[in-house]
């Protein structure tokens, strides 16, 4: 999910930037809600933490996916070191205690 968010992440950077706003409907359809489930299958099955809520790991996910994109964009980063980067970082916040 991580890598496939950060290879059409630049698409989208302008508009979030510019502050365009897109159709809430479609947005929460496209994008948040199919995260929205795989973050709790995660914390369903036991392989993400369960002391945060899915809406609070989405968010902490949302600000390491937006630092993967500005290492990208910077050039400090590869397309594939910043997304696993990313993951790694995200994954081993939210693993399992």
């Amino acid at each position: 999910m991580v890598r496939a968010l950060t290879a059409v992440g630049d698409r989208y950077t302008v508009l979030v930037g510019e502050q365009v706003e897109g159709d809430p409907y479609e947005i929460e359809r496209l994008v948040a809600a199919p995260m929205r489930a795989v973050f709790a299958r995660g914390v369903e099955s036991g392989l993400l933490r369960q002391d945060l809520p899915t809406e609070m790991l989405l968010e902490l996910f949302g600000g390491a996916l937006q630092a993967a994109l500005r290492l990208t964009q910077r050039g400090q980063l590869g397309l594939e070191e910043a997304s696993a980067a990313a993951a790694s970082v995200l994954l081993d916040g939210a693993r399992a205690r």
